[in-house]
């Protein structure tokens, strides 16, 4: 029984790439990523995780379709430059 809550447990760490190990591999081809054999783990990671964060652009119509996409959700948005810009996001 112990090795099934193991086993159980280690399938359970694939899920998530902080603690993934033999997963690692299936991200990789997620995020369309060539392995590279023999590349430590940590490095695997961290280019996981800048090719999850860079999927896309984020915009101002982006940013109020998400929190559209909330039941009663709304949102104000306010862009003083093409660099920065404030958003609230209100939910009843």
């Amino acid at each position: 029984m112990n090795r099934l809550h193991e086993g159980i447990q280690d399938v359970l760490k694939q899920f998530f790439i902080d603690t993934a190990t033999w997963g690692l591999e299936t991200w990789e081809n997620i995020c369309g990523i060539p392995q590279t054999p023999g590349k430590p783990d940590d490095q695997r990671r961290s280019v996981i995780k800048t090719k999850l964060r860079g999927a896309g652009t984020v915009t101002l119509a982006v940013i109020r379709s998400v929190v559209d996409s909330f039941e009663n959700g709304e949102v104000d948005i306010q862009e003083n430059f093409y660099w920065q810009a404030r958003c609230a996001a209100e939910f009843e």
